[in-house]
């Protein structure tokens, strides 16, 4: 028994360190290392180590096994491929093969791991703009002053700063006032220079409620009500596309969302009015006859680029991510991937496993409770 533990922690460190070695390439990709090193390079080779990752654990722990357990994990990978071919994501299998290798693993400590090396990455990059060593370009306009911070995109480094402190709370399983108070300064921070204002908004509205919620009891609410909290992420999927699907800019109220979502509805109608519904996907823009044409919400943006398949697992595998977190009362982090699945709201980094190490949950579709418990 005891050589079978140190068999799976082995293999299990194997994981985490391919999976942390390819994740630093694609915290740097995002930066303007990536004109200074071939980092793009290197870590579009060390994406396909979940290939060879997955085989050796298929092999190594065929007992955990059966063939009924793997159907849905081999479709789920069959689909990502076509989903390569129809939209030109050619990564996409290697993505879906990262989470299914990552079946039967300890997703905390991949969320542990993705901590560390996130945060060193945004110190390397704030550091190296603020040493002058990377360039922080200013862009001005007459109402905004916005910094890159080393990043390639003025939004980046408020993503990674945010998606840092619902970490935080997933890893630490609790929070106290000064480390509220030291999450919510770091997001100010960012917010000054970069002015970012959505995810200042979802900062100050998100953290603190998940410190509220971290200390009253939840519990008879997730025995009691854990369909409600099951639904949720195809609940907030319809909420995405109706508010998109049904914008009308003569209502008020629609105005007024819009205005506060920095125009997304407006930019999401028009594009959902020119992409036609595939099975598989299709290529998508940013910019179209010299017009804003990108998606910022991850469940309207995913059944265009991804079809309308592929969603569905994301989707069914953070739901029963969800229940099983309802029913073993990890109520921090229950309420991290709440607000992740929010932060999909407003931009698409949700779906996308470069950005977003709360993805691996969705492997828990092909996992059998049964079997975790051995």
């Amino acid at each position: 028994m005891e050589e079978t533990k140190k068999k799976i922690a082995t293999e299990e460190w194997l994981f985490l360190l391919c999976y942390g070695v390819w994740f630093f390439f694609c915290c740097l990709y995002f930066t303007k290392y990536r004109k200074m090193f071939p980092i793009a390079e290197y870590g579009s080779l060390l994406c396909w180590l979940s290939a060879p990752l997955l085989v050796y654990r298929a092999v190594v722990n065929r007992k955990l096994f059966t063939l009924s357990e793997w159907l849905p994990a081999i479709a789920f990978i069959a689909v990502s491929f076509l989903v390569a071919y129809h939209s030109g994501s050619h990564k996409m299998p290697a993505y879906s093969m990262w989470i299914v290798a990552a079946s039967y693993v300890d997703k905390k400590r991949i969320l542990k791991v993705s901590f560390w090396i996130m945060l060193s990455c945004v110190v390397l990059t704030v550091g190296g703009s603020l040493l002058g060593i990377l360039p922080s370009i200013v862009k001005e306009s007459l109402t905004r002053t916005r910094m890159e911070l080393g990043y390639n995109f003025t939004s980046f480094c408020s993503h990674h700063v945010l998606f840092l402190s619902i970490l935080f709370v997933a890893v630490r399983g609790k929070v106290r006032y000064p480390e509220l108070a030291l999450l919510l300064l770091a997001n100010y921070a960012v917010f000054k220079a970069t002015d970012t204002r959505v995810d200042f908004v979802l900062a100050v509205s998100i953290l603190p409620v998940l410190y509220l919620l971290l200390h009253i009891k939840l519990e008879p609410l997730m025995d009691g009500f854990p369909v409600l909290f099951f639904v949720m992420p195809f609940l907030l999927a319809v909420i995405s596309f109706s508010a998109h699907y049904f914008y009308n800019e003569e209502n008020e109220l629609f105005a007024a969302a819009n205005q506060l979502l920095n125009k997304r509805l407006m930019f999401g109608n028009r594009a959902m009015n020119y992409y036609p519904y595939m099975l598989f996907g299709q290529k998508t823009y940013h910019n179209l006859n010299g017009e804003y044409f990108f998606i910022d919400n991850y469940y309207v943006r995913t059944i265009f680029k991804t079809g309308l398949i592929f969603p569905l697992f994301i989707w069914g595998g953070f739901s029963k991510a969800i229940y099983r977190f309802c029913k073993q009362h990890e109520r921090a982090l229950l309420l991290a991937l709440f607000a992740m699945l929010l932060h999909g709201l407003i931009d698409p980094e949700l779906g996308d496993i470069r950005w977003n190490p709360f993805i691996f949950y969705v492997s828990s579709l092909f996992e059998n409770e049964q079997r975790m418990k051995l």
